[in-house]
């Protein structure tokens, strides 16, 4: 698993349960207060928070933001950041959409990618 793909995994891990999922602002604390997506008292973050969250480094999650985009655009129609505050948002719809930039993100890796 790449860097990439496993950060998009962990990322919809974190926001697996719409408990653990905001939308409108990066992360929220338990009481709904806005917080930094890194902050120890953050329980529930947005798509791009949740990434920014899982990514051991700021190129991969540069990365797995974009493949968040591209699988957002391709399903929806509009960047994920969009999909994820508008009004009404879905829950499945996000996850739906972290599925899809995995999936993507796993079939870009060449088939002998990490040697063997």
């Amino acid at each position: 698993m790449t860097p990439v793909v496993a950060t998009l995994h962990a990322a919809r891990a974190l926001i697996a349960s719409p408990d653990a999922w905001c939308s409108g602002v990066y992360a929220e604390t338990n009481d709904g207060t806005p917080a930094h997506w890194s902050a120890d008292d953050a329980v529930k973050w947005c798509a791009m928070g949740a990434i920014c969250r899982a990514a051991p480094d700021i190129e991969t999650e540069d990365a797995a933001q974009k493949a968040l985009v591209r699988a957002a655009l391709q399903l929806h129609g509009v960047h994920p950041m969009t999909l994820n505050d508008r009004p009404g948002a879905v829950h499945a719809e996000i996850l739906a959409t972290f599925d899809a930039a995995e999936s993507m993100a796993h079939d870009a890796i060449p088939p002998h990618a990490g040697g063997a």
